[in-house]
């Protein structure tokens, strides 16, 4: 309680969850305890986890730092994940993934939404399962020619920003892919090619939901060279339906 007391003078919230289950003398299996330690600041916890680990190993003063392989143990630490304060984060944690959408139909705003809902516990499990990692907060860029169907496709969306931008302004769409690690372009066809240029220049990835051209397609090459990956026909007309046909040619 002393621990908790000290901690709490400063201001500071965390939570503790205890079970305990005691066994009789005698018994085949041991007596067992488990406390589960959160703390807003992960300072502070490595503080708390220290104390309690030295009071519950009195005998192990000069290795108080519990191994589970350990026979000796005597209390087992599970540790939650903490959030730290932003400025205390090295800048490499900190730092977001960024995805730009080119485009503000209809399908930008179920894209937008997905993305920017990475955080979530379902998109968190969903990352967890198929890419075997998690996923850095994303803050999403709706660039539409008109500002005001970006603004009205991000409209009630968190960590989503609407701007408006000109493809064929080349200046505008270099200061916009520049700020961000992938380009999604939901833009017909024929636009493709002068955003994969600007990708290519730039060294940013990008994925197109629509078919890829000849002008497109000769960019292979480029792309190689410059380390990106161009994903195109990423959309349901090309694309699900060419998923789904090579899964029947493969049950076949």
């Amino acid at each position: 309680s002393s621990i908790i007391d000290r901690k709490l003078a400063g201001g500071l919230h965390f939570h503790l969850g205890l079970k305990c289950e005691i066994r009789t003398k005698g018994a085949d299996a041991e007596s067992y305890s488990e406390l589960e330690v959160g703390a807003d600041d992960r300072k502070v916890l490595d503080q708390i986890i220290d104390s309690l680990t030295r009071l519950a190993n009195p005998d192990d003063e000069e290795d108080y730092i519990i191994s589970p392989r350990k026979e000796t143990n005597k209390i087992s630490l599970k540790i939650g994940k903490v959030q730290q304060e932003n400025e205390e984060k090295p800048e490499e944690m900190t730092k977001r993934s960024a995805v730009l959408i080119l485009g503000a139909g209809r399908v930008c705003r179920p894209a937008a939404e997905f993305l920017a809902s990475v955080r979530n516990i379902s998109s968190q499990q969903w990352y967890k399962t198929y890419l075997g990692g998690e996923q850095r907060d994303v803050h999403v860029i709706v660039a539409s020619l008109y500002l005001k169907d970006a603004k009205e496709t991000v409209e009630g969306m968190s960590e989503v920003e609407a701007v408006q931008l000109d493809v064929s302004d080349n200046e505008s769409l270099l200061k916009y892919v520049s700020e961000v690690d992938v380009v999604l372009s939901l833009l017909p066809a024929s636009c493709h090619a002068a955003v994969a240029k600007t990708c290519i220049e730039l060294n940013k990835h990008l994925i197109t939901a629509s078919y890829v051209d000849d002008e497109t397609s000769m960019l292979h090459e480029k792309a190689k060279s410059a380390g990106i990956t161009i994903l195109g026909e990423m959309g349901l007309d090309p694309g699900i339906d060419h998923m789904m046909a090579m899964k029947m040619i493969n049950d076949a």
